[in-house]
């Protein structure tokens, strides 16, 4: 009986538990994904500004942003230093590709998404996107009038950020099985042990009354249960006497009846 009530209580402690646990773990694996993804946009906006200076330098000497020659070479220079930048690229206000380190994209539109991220850019003129096969890093690119020219957008790899939470995710599963597994045996043993007395005397209570409505007359109400409680002491010694003075009662109407059946 006991080991049946511990194991439910134990049970019920462990799922509040394993929930707790979980929730902590999915808010932790979230966290961790944006932190990292803030860093690697941190940075590859670095490299991002660095070719925004260049361009911005050129245009504040009066060149047109479709006549400056450099910027391929530059883009180039930093797409072969970094293996996880797949390209770069350079759009103006209309969303048109001028320059890529791809140049199979020079003359075609950009993601609309780039245009409406570029447009709500922060600021700093800087605007983030994370897609499904590629993080986006972009800054907006502004002549010495202050005028919105266009953008250049960095895409990079997502590999190491999601390789990174996957592993986050395998240990915080494998920490949260091993606590789950340790929380469930300390419940077990815990409700066992808290439990223990309470269910040991509400076994001997039940016997006890069980022993009181089924018992002859003679027996004393000690010699029925092993309980150190005076008032249910004084509660059976009670409940015995009743008991006898309703036998006695029943026993002397049963005889009057026989009486009056005899005369």
């Amino acid at each position: 009986m006991s080991f049946g009530f511990s194991t439910r209580i134990a049970a019920v402690l462990a799922v509040i538990l394993s929930i707790g646990l979980g929730i902590t773990g999915f808010l932790s694996v979230q966290m961790f994904n944006r932190t990292l993804g803030e860093f690697l946009a941190a940075r590859f906006e670095f490299v991002a500004r660095d070719i925004k200076q260049h361009i911005e330098t050129q245009l504040d000497l009066g060149l047109e942003l479709t006549n400056i020659q450099n910027i391929p070479g530059i883009m180039a220079t930093y797409l072969r230093d970094d293996p996880q930048i797949y390209t770069i690229e350079v759009f103006d206000e209309a969303g048109t590709v001028l320059y890529s380190t791809d140049t199979s994209f020079e003359g075609d539109l950009v993601a609309e998404e780039w245009i409406q991220a570029w447009r709500e850019a922060d600021e700093d003129g800087v605007w983030t996107l994370l897609q499904r096969d590629a993080g986006v890093i972009g800054v907006v690119l502004r002549n010495s009038l202050d005028q919105n020219l266009g953008s250049l957008a960095l895409r990079y790899s997502r590999d190491f950020l999601d390789k990174s939470v996957s592993e986050h995710e395998s240990r915080l599963l494998l920490t949260g099985m091993l606590n789950l597994a340790v929380i469930a045996l300390l419940a077990l043993l815990g409700s066992a042990v808290i439990f223990h007395r309470p269910l040991r005397d509400l076994k001997r209570l039940h016997e006890a009354i069980d022993g009181i409505v089924k018992r002859d007359k003679g027996p004393p109400v000690e010699a029925l249960f092993d309980m150190q409680s005076p008032d249910f002491c004084e509660f059976a010694r009670v409940a015995c006497s009743a008991q006898d003075m309703l036998a006695e009662a029943i026993g002397e109407i049963r005889r009057i009846d026989g009486d009056q059946e005899a005369s």
